[in-house]
C-alpha cells in the first residue's frame, strides 16, 4: 500500500499544480478507455449458507488461532469505483466488499486541509482523486461488525493521520470497545475466542504503532512481499517490509502497469495464478500468507483461494487439510 507523502490543501507550489495537472489528465485518460472484462465472480456467492454458530462463515475457523487464518484482503479498499475514485483499485465500497467475504482492508489515511483546519481522509496519493472522511469509511465497517457478531475484520492503516485523530476516529464510529489488543509476542487468541470477548476488529498501523491500546505497529507483528509487480511475473516472495519470522504475512498479489486495471486483475486473480502465488512464496518463506491482498477482489477466484487456503468445505476442489491448519490450537 505505498503511497506518496503528500497532503491535500487549497495551495499548492507551481511545480506540484503542473505534476497535478498531468497526472490528472492521465488519470482520466485511463479511466475512459473501455475495457473488456469477464462477468464478476462467481466466488463471491459462498456454495452454502455460512454456519449461524461459525466463524468468519465457518465453524472450522473457530478453534484456529488468528495468526493461522487467511484472510481476502483489498489493497486501497477506500479507493472504489462505488465512491468514485479516479483510477479505483476496487470496483465495490467498503461495506459490499466486507458483505461479500473480504475480512481484511488496507486504507490511507491524510489530512484534507480546508478553511483553517484539518480533517482526516481516506484517499490515495493524491486527495483530489477521490475522497472519504476517515469517519465515514470507519462507521461503515461498524455497522458490518454491528450486524455481523461472528465476523472478525483487520484493518491495515497507512496512516499520515496523528494517532490522537485516529484514536478520535475510532472511538467516534464506536469501535472503541471492539479493538483487540495484541502484545507483541504473545500467543493470538483464536477467533472463537476473539468472538466470545467481541473484540473482533484488529488494527495494525505502519506509523505510531502502540501510541494507545489496539493500535498495533505493524512491522513488529507483520512482514511483507515486495508490493511493486508491473505482470504476474513480478510477482516476487522475499521480504521486503517487517521480519520474516513476524507472526503474520501479508502477500501483496497486485499489479499496477502504471495504474490498477480490472483486466490485468481478472488474470492474476485467477486460481491458477493466485494460487501458485501462494504456494511459491509458502515454499520460499517456509510459512503460508494470511492476507491475500488483491486489486479489484470481485474478479477472478480470491474468495474461492481463500477458502480453499483455510480448508473449508465450501470451496474446497479436493477434501484435502487446510495448509494453516497445523496452527490449529487444540
Amino acid at each position: 500500500m505505498p503511497t506518496l507523502a503528500l497532503e491535500c490543501r487549497r495551495g499548492r507550489p507551481r511545480g506540484a499544480q503542473v505534476l497535478t495537472l498531468l497526472l490528472h489528465t492521465l488519470l482520466v485518460a485511463c479511466a475512459a478507455v473501455p475495457v473488456a472484462e469477464p462477468a464478476p465472480a462467481s466466488s463471491l456467492v459462498r456454495l452454502q449458507p455460512a454456519a449461524a454458530d461459525g466463524c468468519n462463515g465457518d465453524r472450522d475457523l473457530c478453534h484456529r488461532r488468528y495468526d493461522a487464518v487467511a484472510y481476502a484482503t483489498t489493497h486501497n479498499a477506500m479507493s472504489s469505483q462505488t465512491a468514485g475514485f479516479l483510477a479505483p483499485n476496487q470496483r465495490l465500497g467498503l461495506r459490499r466488499q466486507l458483505d461479500d467475504g473480504v475480512r481484511a482492508l488496507m486504507l490511507d489515511s491524510h489530512y484534507l486541509f480546508a478553511r483553517g483546519g484539518r480533517t482526516p481522509m481516506l484517499c490515495h496519493k493524491l486527495c483530489w482523486a477521490g475522497q472519504a472522511t476517515l469517519a465515514a469509511g470507519l462507521r461503515e465497517v461498524a455497522a458490518f461488525l454491528q450486524a455481523h457478531p461472528r465476523e472478525v475484520v483487520t484493518i491495515i492503516l497507512e496512516s499520515r493521520v496523528s494517532a490522537e485523530d485516529t484514536r478520535a476516529a475510532f472511538v467516534a464510529a464506536g469501535l472503541g470497545d471492539r479493538l483487540h489488543v495484541q502484545k507483541h509476542g504473545a500467543r493470538w487468541p483464536t477467533l472463537g475466542e476473539m468472538i466470545a470477548a467481541d473484540r473482533r476488529l484488529v488494527v495494525f498501523t505502519d506509523r505510531d504503532g502502540g501510541a494507545w491500546p489496539g493500535y498495533h505497529a505493524q512491522w513488529h507483528h507483520t512482514f511483507e512481499n515486495p508490493h511493486a509487480a508491473w505482470d504476474d511475473r513480478s510477482f516476487a516472495c522475499k521480504v521486503n517490509r517487517g521480519r520474516g519470522d513476524n507472526a503474520l504475512f501479508v502477500l501483496n498479489h497486485f499489479v499496477s502497469n502504471p495504474l490498477p486495471d480490472r483486466a490485468q486483475s481478472a488474470r492474476v486473480n485467477q486460481r491458477a495464478s493466485l494460487l501458485g502465488h501462494l504456494q511459491r512464496c509458502a515454499r520460499e518463506r517456509g510459512r503460508w500468507p494470511n492476507f491475500v491482498t488483491v486489486d479489484h477482489y470481485d474478479l477472478g477466484d480470491v474468495l474461492a483461494v481463500v477458502d480453499e487456503v483455510n480448508g473449508l468445505a465450501a470451496n474446497r476442489v479436493a477434501q484435502v487439510a487446510s495448509p494453516l491448519a497445523a496452527d490449529v490450537v487444540p
